[in-house]
């Protein structure tokens, strides 16, 4: 054993007496005076979902990983797109890309020219996060309240600092000097990362050192392409949980879908939408059974449409049903019109409603 650990080591008289600051013991009491609720996540919002409705946590560090052209920096331009739209700060470390790629998909999907200028710190780091560095990016998150710090991508930045992300030894210390201390400044972290497919086709967990897992203090996902992103076209990128350390989300939880839509005159949308509820059964998404009813029946009342829908063969209570059609009403799957004494129509798009 080591004469540091060893039970004679002694402290000598030209070492320093006094204790390290993390070593120092916490005041429970004020901890306890607190109201002690469990952290939750508020940046990254879903729609359909009013109970557990974001996905990241703040002042925490969180991930994104997928295969290679999955899509998953994506999920970053959604998270930047909501905070700047309410006039708040991002910082975007960016190691894979250009600046005209990334603001041509911040444009893509509504984000103005003002808004970029005003609310994004934008940087394209080619050396590694030194002591000065840090320093610096710390005062800026503190002086500007930036909400949002997002690493795209954590393979680069591991590139950069010439870091082997198979090495515990090296992958750890970089995460608690650089990603942990980004957070400990308030924002939500968000690292961007890749991962590796497991002998069952699946890996739920980014690639390298488990320490990747053991930093993430706030919630990570994987990200699976359903239907690919195409300019001009519409794609679905499936959000599974991989890990949620405040128990908001379960592993393995299918947690959200990333819609992108191009409309006729070109515009397009980026939705992160909460899954429709499975039915009880069968294991369906009650969004193709209304489809299939309305298809069928043509355009029905909400009422009737859950009548349908159970005559069908699903088993499924009125709350569930209720979730499903407004969800699928926000994405525009359906429409929902108002019908005789008041009944809601419901018609899949293009279906013609009677007046």
């Amino acid at each position: 054993m080591s004469e540091r650990f060893g039970p004679l080591a002694t402290v000598e008289d030209d070492q320093p007496t006094n204790i390290a600051e993390s070593f120092e013991r916490i005041d429970l009491a004020a901890v306890l005076a607190g109201d002690l609720k469990q952290p939750e996540p508020t940046l990254l919002y879903r729609y359909g979902d009013d109970i557990r409705s974001a996905l990241i946590y703040e002042a925490m560090v969180n991930g994104v990983h997928g295969d290679s052209g999955t899509g998953k920096s994506w999920i970053a331009v959604a998270a930047m797109k909501e905070r700047m739209a309410v006039g708040e700060n991002v910082m975007l470390f960016d190691l894979e890309d250009t600046p005209e790629s990334v603001l041509s998909r911040l444009i893509l999907i509504g984000v103005t020219h003002d808004q970029i200028v005003q609310h994004l710190d934008y940087r394209r780091p080619t050396e590694p996060f030194g002591p000065f560095e840090m320093a610096e990016l710390l005062a800026t998150i503190k002086t500007d309240d930036v909400r949002l710090v997002v690493i795209d991508s954590l393979g680069e930045a591991f590139g950069t600092e010439g870091i082997n992300e198979d090495r515990d030894n090296e992958v750890g210390p970089w995460l608690r000097a650089v990603a942990r201390p980004l957070a400990d400044a308030g924002p939500a972290v968000l690292l961007i990362d890749h991962s590796t497919k497991s002998k069952d086709g699946q890996q739920l967990h980014p690639s390298g050192s488990k320490r990747k897992r053991a930093a993430i203090g706030g919630a990570s996902y994987l990200i699976e392409s359903v239907t690919p992103f195409v300019k001009g076209g519409s794609g679905r990128l499936r959000v599974i949980c991989a890990k949620d350390r405040h128990g908001t989300y379960r592993r393995g939880e299918h947690v959200a879908w990333l819609d992108m839509n191009t409309a006729p005159d070109d515009t397009v949308t980026l939705e992160l939408i909460a899954p429709a509820p499975k039915t009880e059964d069968h294991g369906e998404i009650l969004e193709t059974l209304i489809v299939q009813q309305l298809g069928e029946r043509g355009p029905l009342s909400r009422n009737m449409l859950l009548s349908a829908v159970r005559d069908g063969g699903a088993k499924i209570g009125s709350t569930p049903f209720t979730d499903a059609v407004n969800i699928m009403v926000l994405k525009g799957a359906v429409s929902e019109t108002n019908g005789p004494r008041g009944a809601k129509v419901i018609a899949v798009i293009g279906q013609a409603v009677a007046a």
